[in-house]
Formats: structure tokens, sequence, C-alpha cells
């Protein structure tokens, strides 16, 4: 079965054109090789490693589709408003790095 890895509506067009090609997740939602679907589009996961949330924003802002560090932190805390960057930026969490299929 392949999975749907929800995304929010902003990201649809940076997924269908390239621009986004990581996410980080609480949770890892497939394995490297692995096929998912996100707004009917199918994407291969290139690699599914753990880091952490300070090494994304700092480092994966941009595969994130995101144009700087704090546009990220803004976008995990809106997501996660319980548990927001500031709260444990050393948080161990899950980055999918992936392209787009077809």
């Amino acid at each position: 079965m392949i999975p749907d890895i929800p995304f929010r509506e902003e990201f649809r067009e940076l997924l269908a054109d390239g621009r986004k090609t990581a996410t980080t997740r609480s949770k890892r939602y497939c394995k490297a090789g692995e096929t998912f679907t996100a707004f009917s589009m199918s994407f291969t996961a290139i690699a599914v490693t753990k880091t952490t949330l300070r090494n994304v924003a700092e480092n994966f802002f941009k595969t994130e589709g995101l144009s700087t560090t704090e546009d990220f932190v803004r976008v995990w805390d809106e997501i996660h408003p319980r548990k927001k960057y500031a709260d444990n930026p050393e948080r161990v969490i899950w980055l999918h790095i992936f392209k787009r299929i077809g």
C-alpha cells in the first residue's frame, strides 16, 4: 500500500514544481526507495533519516520549500502549537527527502 502523506495546501504548487523536496515529520512515513502520494502526485523517497529540528531549520529550509530558517520555524510552530521549535530545537525528528515521479 502506498502511503499518502498529508501536506498543507500552501505546499501543493511547491511540490508540483519541485521546489519542495523534503518534509520534516515527528514520525517516519516511509523508507528510502518507497513511493508515496500527496495531492494525487507520486514521489519517491530518496532518503529518510533521523536528525534534529535545529539541523533541518538551519540546513534544509530550502529543500522544505521555504526561504529562511525563520520561515521554517514559523511553519513548524503553526503545525505544532504544543511542541514549538523553541521548546526543544534538539528534538529528534524524521527528515524525508524525495523527488517527484513523472
